[in-house]
């Protein structure tokens, strides 16, 4: 009888515990559910995607558009980009192939390119093998 007894009291000093648990439990913290939208890009994180719309300046990416327009303007467009680079490195190869002659900066930048490859085929060094500095 006395075992039985103690049974109980042991039942309901536990769910006596968990019931003040339970009623705090929501006080101690509070986890809004995870919320996702998708995007073309996957889910994203619906919180984050809001702060992130209503704060992100997207017109500074169209002001880079704007300013890259203007200097390929100025250059005369992407193909006259590229044939600066290549006549740039070919400016900075021609020291390393041949720094005692002198070189027309007038010559087209391929004729440079060529030149440079005909005087390393005459001077026996193989370009393919050649590291860059």
């Amino acid at each position: 009888m006395c075992f039985l007894l103690i049974r109980e009291a042991t039942k309901n000093f536990e769910m006596s515990i968990r019931m003040k648990a339970a009623s705090h439990l929501p006080n101690m913290i509070e986890i809004p559910p995870p919320s996702f939208r998708l995007t073309p890009y996957g889910e994203v994180d619906a919180t984050g995607l809001d702060r992130f719309q209503q704060h992100f300046d997207t017109s500074q990416q169209l002001h880079l558009v704007d300013r890259l327009d203007r200097c390929l303007a100025d250059i005369g467009g992407t193909a006259a980009l590229r044939d600066e680079l290549l006549r740039l490195h070919a400016m900075s190869m021609t020291p390393v192939l041949t720094p005692t002659s002198r070189v027309s900066p007038k010559l087209d930048c391929r004729q440079q390119q060529n030149g440079g490859q005909q005087r390393q085929q005459d001077s026996g060094t193989d370009p393919a093998k050649q590291q860059a500095p």
